[in-house]
């Protein structure tokens, strides 16, 4: 996607579209035609509609938003998103703009109108539907009946019992974002499942120079709400051991988490026996790191930050670390740093088992979770070790300028968006 000065859209309190920047796109009238012939056999001929909004600030969000846009411009389907009083977009093109609001419009005045084919008679819709923990729905129905249901499995926690399956019984297809989550959900004894991978926008992650304001740092970068499950205990401790070797190194952040509970979670190793403290709604990830270990010029949390930013943050970082402990897809962060050309350090578990083990530094000691019960839904789940970070730095830090792996970013280019729309469309037409 384009990346600008940009313009945003809000939901207001009473559903209107609002603009938040000046100068903004004349709205487009919704096209009429959702689909036609495309090259192959691929021909989907029922609108989407997705449940859960579109945004800038989760990767859910981002999925919907990126598969709004790609679906959008595409001969194949329109897809219709969820309109909620808490979106809010920034950052996109006029373009990009513009077509999200097109779509916005299709989805809340002419959605009814989009359900009657040429011939009068009804076209039957394909609900998108975001499946969580238990694989608990969104409670908001859909605007209009869905004659099929796909089923969107954002979750981690193994614990698939007849009650989860009985939810999901109705639906026609389920999407895994991982090969693991797909076996998890095999065994439980769902049935049609598939994998949808994740997706990056690689127009905005690829590889460039560096600024040079680091040039003196050994720069690790580590992203990901702060949570026990993704690990920035085991950070902290390993960069600790790292920083008593080489003083240089600078970690950076995009740690911040709106979830006190959550964020929390992380004391239950003992990695980090201090816990977090928010100021207000802003997480005080700096001085929670300090605290428990790291030296005050050794640490800096970059809050949140909008993908053009981060693209921006990742071609400074000579190694990106991700000891998660769980990830129901490959991350997509991971995938951001690999197309950027950084060296990444990735836990061999879960979702990360599909991120090709050859073009990254993968942590094979994968030990049982401190911290948690056996039975907490966490079949899969590891706990990287410390040592083996710190080695997997000391190779990278010897051999910096050799380490940018382009191999690495020309195999994540196959995660673009307009990749994964493609494959979306290719699993869902033989629902119907």
């Amino acid at each position: 996607m384009e990346c600008g000065a940009g313009v945003g859209l809000a939901i207001g309190a009473k559903g209107e579209l609002m603009t938040i920047a000046m100068n903004a796109p004349v709205l487009r009238a919704p096209s009429q035609a959702l689909t036609t012939e495309s090259e192959g056999e691929l021909v989907v001929r029922a609108p989407l509609y997705c449940d859960w909004p579109v945004g800038t600030r989760t990767y859910t969000e981002l999925m919907a938003l990126h598969l709004t846009l790609e679906l959008h411009r595409s001969p194949l389907a329109q897809l219709l998103p969820a309109i909620s009083p808490m979106m809010a977009v920034s950052g996109l093109s006029e373009a990009d703009f513009t077509t999200l609001k097109s779509a916005f419009t299709a989805a809340r005045l002419a959605g009814p109108k989009l359900m009657q084919g040429s011939d009068g008679t009804t076209v039957p819709a394909i609900g998108l539907r975001l499946l969580g923990d238990g694989l608990e729905g969104m409670p908001e129905p859909l605007p209009v009946p869905a004659r099929w249901n796909v089923g969107v499995v954002q979750t981690c926690d193994t614990r698939i019992d007849a009650e989860a399956l009985a939810r999901v019984a109705h639906m026609d297809l389920l999407l895994a974002g991982s090969s693991w989550m797909r076996d998890v959900l095999v065994r439980a004894g769902a049935a049609n499942v598939d994998v949808l991978p994740t997706g990056i926008d690689t127009t905005l992650f690829a590889p460039g120079p560096k600024s040079g304001h680091l040039s003196q740092r050994f720069v690790i970068f580590s992203g990901g709400r702060l949570d026990y499950r993704k690990g920035q205990d085991i950070v902290v401790a390993a960069v600790k051991i790292f920083c008593q070797r080489h003083p240089e190194t600078l970690l950076l952040t995009t740690w911040q988490s709106p979830l006190p509970e959550t964020a929390g979670s992380i004391v239950r190793s003992g990695h980090t026996p201090v816990a977090p403290e928010y100021y207000g709604t802003t997480l005080n990830v700096h001085d929670w790191a300090v605290a428990n270990g790291l030296r005050a010029e050794s640490v800096a949390d970059l809050g949140v930050l909008a993908p053009a930013a981060l693209a921006v943050v990742l071609r400074e970082a000579d190694v990106a670390l991700f000891p998660n402990r769980a990830e129901t897809d490959m991350n997509p962060m991971v995938l951001e740093c690999m197309a950027s050309g950084v060296p990444v350090i990735v836990s061999e578990n879960t979702g990360h088992l599909d991120v090709a083990a050859e073009l990254c530094h993968r942590l094979t000691q994968q030990a049982a979770l401190r911290g948690v019960r056996a039975d907490a839904g966490t079949e899969g789940w590891g706990e990287s070790s410390e040592e083996e970070i710190v080695a997997h730095l000391e190779t990278i830090f010897m051999q910096r300028a050799a380490a940018r792996v382009k191999a690495a970013a020309e195999w994540a280019k196959q995660f673009a968006w307009d990749r994964t729309g493609r494959r979306l469309m290719e699993l869902i037409a033989p629902v119907k």
